[in-house]
């Protein structure tokens, strides 16, 4: 089941969130990166 995130993510600002949370200093970008490729099998 898909775990669903706080963060409110549409298409064409995946990139713009993973920055954001790059910048934040976190070291989860590669759960954020799976997150995202679930979500785009999620929406297609």
């Amino acid at each position: 089941m898909l775990q669903l995130v706080t963060v409110t993510v549409t298409r064409g600002q995946e990139p713009l969130v993973l920055q954001q949370v790059a910048e934040a200093g976190h070291n989860d970008i590669q759960d954020h990166a799976d997150y995202r490729v679930s979500l785009e099998r999620f929406l297609r």
